[in-house]
């Protein structure tokens, strides 16, 4: 390989480096802040008093894709849950989300996350259930 040839090689693989780890520092945090404006309130039927917002609660996470291990980690009340995420590429992010937020309003998979310094936007990649 020439000498050039090298350097523009050497160069473009360090920028792709370079905005793959910005996407795993920056982008990941950002990502959750999102999900947690994203499902900030639910409801929740009361018996006396009919439905009310209520904040929803985070959950710490744990295996969406069986829904048993539900059983004993949630309560009637809106939660949420979220994976760590994963950084894959230069602003694309694995993660796996669930949450429960109305009644008969809920998602448990995998996320493909796309991410460009504070534009969050994200697809089911594998729906484990959705109600």
């Amino acid at each position: 390989m020439k000498p050039r040839r090298r350097k523009q090689v050497l160069i473009g693989a360090s920028i792709y480096l370079f905005l793959w780890s910005i996407t795993a520092l920056v982008g990941l945090p950002q990502v959750d802040q999102a999900f947690e404006r994203e499902l900030a309130m639910g409801s929740f039927e009361f018996a006396d008093t009919g439905i009310a917002e209520v904040p929803v609660r985070r959950i710490e996470f744990f295996n969406i894709s069986n829904p048993e291990d539900l059983e004993g980690r949630v309560s009637d009340q809106p939660w949420k849950c979220r994976s760590a995420g994963l950084a894959v590429a230069p602003f694309v992010i694995v993660d796996q989300a669930a949450w429960q937020q109305y009644p008969l309003s809920g998602f448990g998979g995998r996320r493909l996350v796309l991410w460009t310094f504070g534009y969050v936007r994200w697809r089911p990649l594998k729906k484990y259930w959705v109600s």
